[in-house]
C-alpha cells in the first residue's frame, strides 16, 4: 500500500487482512463433483479491492483532515506517492484553469484519483470542461491542451504592469470578463484602457506619473513653466 510513497500504518494493514480473513471464513462451503469434495467459495480480486480501498479511503481522509489542522507530518504525507501525485496535479488543473474550489472537494477528488487512476484523467477533464464554461472564448483551445493561464497570459501581464500587480498572484477569475463571449476575446488595448478606469490604477505610482506629466504638459502649453 503505496499510496503516500510510504509502507502502510502496521495497524492498517492488520484491519485490512483481519477483514479479508473474516470475509474468506464466512463464506458457506459446498460439495462439488462426484467425488464429494468441499470447495471453499473464495474472495474474489473485486471484493478484494474493494475492502482494500475502503481502509485506503478512511486512512487518506484522516491523514487530510491530519493536514489541515497543521499536522506537519500529515503534510507532508500529502505531497508523496499517489496521493501526491493527484493532489498536486488537480490543484494544478484548478490553479492554471481559474476554477474555484474548497479543501474538501479537492481532498475528495484526490482520494478518489489516487486510489482509483482512472478517475484521475477523468477529473481533470472534468477541470477541463468546467473551464470552457467560465471561458467561453478559450474552449477551442482548451481542447487543444492549453490552459487557461497559458492562454491568458499576455492579459496577466498587462494587468501586472497597469495595475502594480504580482501576476503570479492574480486569480483568473479576475479576467473572466474578457473570455466570456464565445466569439473571442476582449482586445488587449481594449483591457489597458478598462484597467485604466479601474479605482485601483489611481493609486498606482504609474497613474502619478501619468498624471503628473499631464499636469506638467498643461503647465507648458499655457506658458506657465518654461
Amino acid at each position: 500500500m503505496y499510496l503516500f510513497g510510504v509502507n502502510a500504518p502496521k495497524e492498517l494493514i492488520n484491519a485490512f487482512t483481519g477483514e479479508l480473513q473474516a470475509l474468506q471464513m464466512s463464506r458457506s462451503t459446498k460439495r462439488a463433483g462426484k467425488d464429494g469434495n468441499i470447495v471453499y467459495q473464495g474472495v474474489s480480486p473485486q471484493e478484494r479491492l474493494n475492502v482494500l480501498n475502503k481502509y485506503l479511503t478512511a486512512h487518506a481522509k484522516t491523514i487530510t483532515v491530519a493536514a489541515s489542522a497543521g499536522d506537519v507530518k500529515a503534510t507532508a504525507l500529502l505531497q508523496r506517492g499517489n496521493f501526491g501525485v493527484a493532489y498536486t496535479s488537480l490543484k494544478n488543473a484548478y490553479a492554471d484553469n481559474g476554477i474555484p474550489f474548497n479543501a474538501d472537494a479537492l481532498a475528495k477528488l484526490t482520494i478518489e484519483s489516487a486510489i482509483t487512476p482512472d478517475k484521475l484523467k477523468a477529473n481533470l477533464n472534468l477541470i477541463n470542461l468546467q473551464a470552457k464554461t467560465y471561458f467561453p472564448a478559450l474552449a477551442d483551445k482548451i481542447d487543444k491542451g492549453y490552459t487557461v493561464k497559458q492562454l491568458l497570459s499576455p492579459y496577466l501581464q498587462t494587468r501586472a504592469n497597469i495595475l502594480e500587480e504580482d501576476a503570479d498572484a492574480i486569480d483568473l477569475k479576475e479576467l473572466q470578463g474578457i473570455a466570456k463571449d464565445p466569439k473571442g476575446l476582449v482586445g488587449l488595448y481594449d483591457y489597458e484602457i478598462s484597467l485604466r478606469k479601474d479605482p485601483k490604477w489611481r493609486f498606482t505610482k504609474n497613474a502619478q506619473d501619468s498624471l503628473g506629466g499631464l499636469a506638467r504638459d498643461l503647465t507648458k502649453m499655457f506658458g506657465l513653466a518654461g
